[in-house]
């Protein structure tokens, strides 16, 4: 039997959420260790030049976990400490966004990025001093996509672990009976329900992630990404050439 996901129920208090994120990165990753994180004085040094103060919360996830590059910016991009105020001061002239989406980038901080720039996750300033603010996404209408800093972090873990090196992954264009298989045979985890270049929700067991996006009703795609062959074995029993379209796989499809 499978053994059920950590994430199935999420905890409500930040510091459990922490701690939910080093049992995860164990299981998916080397663990952490002292050297992942940013020092305080790295972490004063950036507020220094932003001139401003970070949320409690993001600095929690930068002193954690913060250099671990191969979790967080294997493809999208986690802005480290020492890059955050030129990034925010790079956004005024970038030639990827309106007059509209540049002014409003300075109405927020910037601290992950899609990997083509297609996307932004930021903190509005005028909710940077609360503790575990909420992230917003889409410059020039800024809309709250995670409710907490430390709730994106654990979204944003279990979504890059497609970029990551499991055991099995595989990816492409999912028809509707597949997705009724999954939500009939696979739990629903407790992350909400984000935007990515779609609506993504997640199922899983504990050695088993399926991200679901839904750009469209016609238009869905599935990330699955397996810890153990065993876990992978038995997701493949819900694929077949009717329901699945692979567009990529470990072994360039199956």
């Amino acid at each position: 039997m499978d053994s059920p996901s950590p994430l199935q129920q999420i905890p409500t208090k930040r510091e459990a959420r922490w701690q939910l994120l080093q049992e995860l990165i164990a299981d998916w990753y080397p663990p952490l260790s002292d050297e992942d994180g940013f020092d305080h004085a790295t972490i004063a040094q950036a507020e220094q030049a932003l001139g401003f103060s970070l949320p409690l919360a993001l600095k929690e996830w930068y002193g954690l976990a913060g250099r671990r590059a191969d979790i967080w910016s294997r493809q999208d991009e986690f802005i480290v400490p020492s890059e955050l105020a030129s990034y925010r001061n790079s956004l005024s002239e970038s030639h990827l966004l309106n007059t509209q989406e540049q002014q409003s980038c300075q109405e927020a901080l910037v601290f992950y990025v899609e990997n083509q720039a297609c996307q932004l996750w930021a903190i509005k300033l005028d909710m940077i001093t609360m503790d575990d603010p909420p992230v917003v996404i889409t410059p020039g209408d800024w809309s709250i996509n995670s409710q907490t800093v430390s709730e994106c972090a654990l979204q944003r873990f279990t979504s890059e672990i497609k970029w990551s090196d499991p055991v099995r992954w595989i990816h492409g264009i999912a028809e509707p009976a597949l997705l009724t298989r999954i939500q009939d045979n696979v739990p629903k985890l407790g992350l909400a329900e984000w935007w990515y270049w779609g609506k993504a929700s997640f199922y899983g067991f504990r050695d088993l992630v399926i991200e679901v996006v839904e750009e469209s009703a016609s238009d869905v795609r599935i990330f699955v990404s397996a810890r153990t062959p065993t876990a992978f074995d038995r997701f493949k029993q819900f694929i077949s050439t009717d329901n699945f379209y692979c567009e990529a796989s470990w072994e360039d499809c199956l």
